[in-house]
């Protein structure tokens, strides 16, 4: 009777060793996989009320802004939120939960296209890089108040820092060229239907050699 209960003794404790050893081994390879599905939901909780307070901004258009382009501004900054913020990263996470938190406060008082130009910019300081999407195609029109002119050329809104820029259809002319080759992170650029001459478009072509220059 004892040697049948001692065996019966080691096998109990056997077993426990191993499901023991099973548990720890699930929580090992489980840990990991719970945290990246928890980072998932934390983001695309905050990308879903990010976007849905930036599509609120229809219904508060500023009066000095046409009805068409600050529609087509609203649409372009609430996609960034979806394009930047695609998949789960911790500090990305982190930076779109400051972002959530500064829209709610500014969604408190008037919105304007400079509220829309702040959270490209929040976008961009979250994510970062030059693949970000907020850096790459940032539509410096749509975010510009009024007609964009050789005069107003270089106050406008982010253009040292778009890989992508399209300035068609703008008032710019010849006497933009000297300052549009000194954005040489450049590497897409549409000018079309622009007042910039032939000669404009060589010396574009001639200062921005890796730029892609439509016309």
């Amino acid at each position: 009777m004892c040697q049948p209960l001692a065996v019966h003794m080691i096998t109990m404790r056997r077993s426990r060793i191993i499901a023991l050893l099973a548990v720890a081994v699930f929580v090992v390879v489980a840990a990991p996989l719970v945290s990246r599905i928890y980072q998932a939901l934390r983001l695309y909780e905050h990308v879903g009320h990010v976007a849905a307070t930036i599509r609120s901004f229809h219904s508060r258009r500023p009066l000095d802004v046409p009805e068409e382009q600050w529609n087509k501004a609203v649409d372009w900054t609430a996609n960034v939120i979806y394009q930047d913020f695609f998949a789960p990263n911790p500090e990305e996470v982190s930076g779109l939960e400051r972002l959530s938190r500064g829209l709610d406060q500014r969604a408190k008082g008037d919105v304007d296209l400079g509220t829309l130009r702040w959270i490209w910019d929040e976008c961009e300081n979250a994510c970062g890089g030059p693949d970000s999407y907020g850096i790459r195609f940032r539509n410096v029109k749509l975010l510009t108040k009024g007609t964009i002119t050789d005069a107003r050329l270089p106050e406008v809104w982010s253009l040292p820092r778009c890989t992508a820029l399209d300035l068609s259809g703008t008032a710019i002319t010849d006497a933009s060229v000297p300052y549009l080759v000194t954005l040489t992170q450049l590497e897409w650029f549409d000018i079309c239907d622009t007042r910039i001459t032939d000669k404009g478009v060589e010396e574009l072509q001639e200062g921005l050699p890796k730029c892609k220059v439509f016309h």
